[in-house]
C-alpha cells in the first residue's frame, strides 16, 4: 500500500485543501512579484533616462574643448592695427552696452580679444568670427575700408593687408585660431 492509501478520508481532504491554499499562497505572491517587478524596470528606465539627459547637459555645457584646460575659458588675445603708418582702435562700444561683439567673442574698448565661455570647436574662436561679430572687414584682402592695391594717399604706392601673431608672420588671416596672450598685429601699408 502507498501513503495515499493510508491516508484517512479526511486526512486526504485536509492534504487538498493545503495543496490548494498553498498554490493560491503562491499564484498571489506571483502577482504581487509581477507589478514590483515592474516598478523596479520602471525606475530603472527612469534613472537611465535622467542619467542620460544629464550626461548630455554635463557635455554640452562642459564638453571635450580641445582648447583649454577646463570647460570655461577666459582667454585675452592683443590686437594692433596698423594703417598707413597710424594705429587704428577697434570700433567703441555702443552707449549702454558692455562690450562690443557676442558673449563669446568681443572687445571692452581695450584692443583686446576677450574670449570668455566655452569654446566648442576652433570655429569658434577664429579671428574672422571676431572680426565679423564686432562688424569689421577683415581679411587677407582688406582692414576696415583699406584694401589690398589701393595706396595711403593719391600718390603713394599700393598697399597690403600683412598679419604678424607673436612677432612672426601668419597669412591664416580669418582662419587664424585665437589663443590666449599672444599679440597680433594686422598691418596696410
Amino acid at each position: 500500500m502507498n501513503n495515499e492509501e493510508n491516508l484517512s478520508k479526511l486526512e486526504r481532504k485536509r492534504k487538498k485543501a493545503m495543496e490548494r491554499e498553498e498554490a493560491e499562497l503562491n499564484q498571489k505572491a506571483n502577482k504581487e512579484r509581477i507589478p514590483n517587478i515592474i516598478e523596479t524596470v520602471k525606475k530603472i528606465g527612469i534613472y537611465l533616462i535622467a542619467g542620460t539627459i544629464l550626461f548630455g547637459l554635463v557635455y554640452i555645457l562642459y564638453g571635450a574643448v580641445a582648447y583649454s584646460s577646463g570647460p570655461l575659458v577666459h582667454w585675452h588675445a592683443n590686437v594692433t592695427i596698423e594703417t598707413c603708418g597710424l594705429q587704428v582702435d577697434l570700433p567703441r562700444i555702443p552707449s549702454g552696452a558692455s562690450h562690443l561683439g557676442n558673449d563669446l567673442l568681443h572687445t571692452h574698448d581695450d584692443n583686446v580679444i576677450h574670449v570668455e565661455g566655452v569654446v566648442k570647436s576652433d570655429n569658434d574662436i577664429k579671428l574672422g568670427a571676431f572680426f565679423d561679430a564686432i562688424k569689421v572687414p577683415f581679411s587677407e584682402n582688406q582692414i576696415y575700408n583699406f584694401k589690398n592695391g589701393e595706396g595711403c594717399s593719391a600718390n603713394s604706392s599700393p598697399g597690403k593687408v600683412k598679419m604678424l601673431v607673436d612677432g612672426k608672420e601668419n597669412t591664416e588671416f580669418r582662419n587664424h585660431v585665437v589663443k590666449d596672450q599672444e599679440d597680433i598685429i594686422i598691418i596696410y601699408n
